[in-house]
């Protein structure tokens, strides 16, 4: 296509590093309505104050570069000969930044050429100016139907009423933003409108390729569908064969859960039976054990539980003392559960100890005498010793006696007597 020269000089401002001859010079390249001077404000002495030698030229119609009568028409590639010809000027090959606009610039001049490296700042999105230029027609519709008319959107672009939303941010000084504003100037309408053509022509030939893609992800995605439907046909036909089998097993099974259950009365009635047998028997052999056991301890009761003149205050297969009863209930210091709790033991003693005071004994009877023996008498001996404010001996006795609750015993201050004669 035409391809416009830019005339001789290029605007270029230089600011020259203080460091290393070796490093490569960086050359900056502006974006929409811009020139060299939008880098001098901060990023060429930065760059040279690091060591680098720093260049930004103006693009034709740019700045003070000629060209503006022309500018119009120039395009993406009469750019990139501006890069070329400052570049080949300069003392080594350049890194090139781009910004906006320039990026694309950049990226047009490094088809043909090498350099060590490339930065594109803000570069333009996808489809260019295109989405910026329809959201300004939107807010600003006749600044955007002079433009069209004029075939130059880059004037609404670059229009005063859009300068801060579209060029600056909020956070701008404003005397500065309407500084930069005033060195704006228009852009290409060709460079702009190529840099659309190329997008949407990349994006076409992106979207053909991806279509092209999906199209045959599809055709393979079809053909194993097809498989999964034929499996799914066959497994459906073997499903409805295992669900007429499954019924007829869950009717046989109802059938056997009805005669199990009658099965689990019956033996549920047996066990009640059983249950109430082993518990007369049970009562009939305890209250014998507990009887003997007594006979033996109130035969010698200052030999076996240090008290004489006992009087039976309570036991467990017979009757409870009245007045016995009546001081438990008087009582203050103990609460309905101890009472209960109290009235289940064994055997409750009056009587007298060595020194001729009253004093009371509790006792727990075991053939095996237990961890829970022994803690029960304990605890009951201190019910009633709190109770009635009087003396109260723990006693537990039993035909065995293993060592681990004798020495329980000794630690709970329970007495322990072992019935060795022989109790039918």
């Amino acid at each position: 296509g035409l391809c416009i020269m830019a005339p001789a000089p290029t605007e270029v401002i230089v600011r020259r590093g203080t460091g290393d001859a070796d490093r490569p010079p960086l050359l900056f390249v502006h974006g929409t309505g811009h020139g060299a001077w939008a880098w001098d404000v901060h990023f060429l002495e930065f760059f040279a104050s690091h060591g680098f030698d720093a260049y930004a030229l103006s693009l034709r119609g740019h700045g003070e570069s000629p060209g503006r009568e022309r500018l119009s028409r120039a395009s993406l590639a009469d750019y990139a000969s501006d890069i070329h010809d400052v570049a080949a000027d300069l003392p080594g090959v350049p890194v090139i930044v781009g910004h906006s606009l320039g990026s694309r610039v950049v990226m047009k001049y490094l088809e043909t050429h090498d350099a060590p490296a490339a930065a594109l700042l803000a570069p333009l999105p996808r489809f260019g100016l295109l989405l910026s230029f329809a959201r300004a027609a939107l807010d600003h519709p006749w600044l955007a139907v002079r433009a069209l008319a004029a075939v130059k959107p880059g004037r609404l672009l670059g229009a005063r009423e859009l300068t801060r939303k579209l060029n600056f941010s909020p956070e701008l000084d404003e005397d500065l933003m309407r500084e930069y504003a005033s060195r704006q100037g228009p852009e290409s309408t060709r460079a702009l409108l190529e840099n659309i053509v190329a997008e949407l022509t990349a994006t076409r030939d992106n979207i053909a390729e991806e279509l092209r893609a999906v199209h045959e992800r599809l055709d393979a995605h079809t053909g194993i569908l097809n498989a999964h439907t034929e499996r799914l046909d066959a497994q459906a036909a073997a499903q409805a064969n295992t669900d007429l089998e499954i019924a007829s097993i869950k009717e046989m099974l109802a059938a056997l859960v009805a005669r199990t259950d009658a099965i689990v009365e019956d033996i549920s009635a047996m066990s009640r039976t059983l249950t109430e047998t082993n518990s007369r028997v049970g009562n009939l052999a305890g209250t014998r054990y507990e009887r003997r056991v007594a006979r033996i301890i109130l035969r010698r009761p200052s030999r076996t539980i240090g008290l004489s003149q006992p009087q039976m205050l309570h036991t467990d297969w017979g009757e409870t003392d009245a007045a016995f009863l009546d001081l438990l209930s008087d009582a203050d210091t103990i609460t309905d559960d101890e009472y209960e709790d109290l009235l289940a033991s064994d055997i409750i003693l009056a009587g007298q100890n060595a020194a001729g005071q009253n004093a009371y004994a509790v006792i727990e009877i075991g053939v095996t005498v237990s961890s829970t023996d022994v803690n029960r008498a304990a605890r009951r001996a201190r019910t009633l010793a709190g109770a009635t404010g009087t003396e109260c001996t723990a006693v537990v006795v039993g035909s065995e006696i293993p060592d681990a609750e004798r020495e329980r015993a000794t630690g709970a201050e329970v007495s322990i007597i072992s019935i060795t004669e022989r109790i039918d």
